[in-house]
């Protein structure tokens, strides 16, 4: 397809067996491209070996700007972002996931906050959507929303996230996906991290929205808890990896374990509260949980093939 020489943003999409919902997301990027100050390419990453993303691309897409589509065949997320660094040629890249689209003015706002602000990564809200009208109340009780900042704020790296991210290319490039995150999950914390410690400064862009879809198999107790369980697993792997003294994860461990009981303990409390405190203290235990388990190292693998 056409290129652009000198691309001022590289959209960067990782997508693995989703074709319809790579579709709905790149419908939604053809406004964030076109008639705009700033130059984009597009740069889809299919990490399935036999090509299965070329169903979702959009046929009438615009000529002036290149989409280039390419396979990496290792099964492995992180393998699949650091294809895209490779590929993107953008002064920004911006990540966004392939069961997403974009809010109506995602790029824009982007553009306008590091106008403002000299950072090296901007991150904006992911709000939740549902595939179907699930009628349960799961769904409509806030606990599939994330933590929201005021525009413009700076955000620690525990805040950040590939789903919704604008970063300097010249910097990120610096680094690497690490393919050990890349089926458990906190890849993406895990590189941020270390940029932070390098000294980037991150920001919070709260007008740049993007909306997840959960399908329907995914909005019940279970996956709540089993994703809070991941949490809690990867954050420590991404501890121990950067502080790996026995001293450190002793205290980790005890902290955690205090944790687990304090919380356990609460949890017949909440249910006087109400159903949504009774989850959420759940949650907290089984975060809690996870960070026991990943001191032990108990294998965890949420993006299996």
């Amino acid at each position: 397809m056409n290129s652009v020489s000198s691309p001022d943003i590289s959209i960067c999409i990782s997508t693995y067996k989703r074709p319809e919902q790579l579709h709905r997301l790149l419908l939604s990027l053809i406004q964030q491209v076109v008639n705009v100050p700033y130059k984009c390419e597009i740069i889809v990453v299919d990490n399935d070996e036999v090509g299965s993303g070329r169903l979702g691309l959009v046929n009438q897409w615009p000529e002036d700007v290149p989409l280039k589509y390419v396979i990496e065949p290792r099964q492995n997320i992180s393998h699949a972002r650091n294809k895209a660094l490779d590929e993107a040629n953008g002064y920004w890249l911006a990540f966004i996931d392939d069961d997403e689209i974009a809010g109506e003015n995602w790029l824009q706002s982007y553009w306008r906050i590091i106008q403002k602000n000299a950072g090296d990564g901007f991150f904006g809200p992911v709000l939740p959507r549902f595939e179907k009208d699930v009628g349960t109340w799961l769904a409509k009780d806030s606990l599939y929303h994330r933590p929201r900042f005021s525009n413009g704020v700076k955000i620690g790296y525990s805040q950040t996230r590939t789903s919704n991210a604008f970063v300097k290319r010249d910097v990120l490039k610096k680094y690497r996906f690490d393919p050990n995150f890349g089926r458990l999950g906190g890849g993406d914390v895990e590189l941020f991290y270390r940029m932070a410690e390098d000294g980037s400064i991150f920001y919070w862009c709260d007008e740049a929205v993007v909306f997840e879809y959960f399908p329907i198999e995914r909005v019940n107790m279970s996956w709540l808890l089993r994703r809070a369980f991941r949490g809690g697993v990867s954050y420590t792997k991404i501890q121990k990896k950067h502080h790996p003294n026995l001293v450190y994860n002793l205290v980790r461990m005890v902290k955690s374990m205090a944790g687990l009981l304090v919380f356990t303990f609460i949890l017949p409390l909440e249910f006087f509260r109400g159903r949504l405190q009774v989850v959420r203290r759940m949650q907290k235990i089984l975060v809690q949980v996870g960070h026991v388990c990943g001191v032990f190292n108990v294998k965890f693998e949420e993006y299996k093939k």
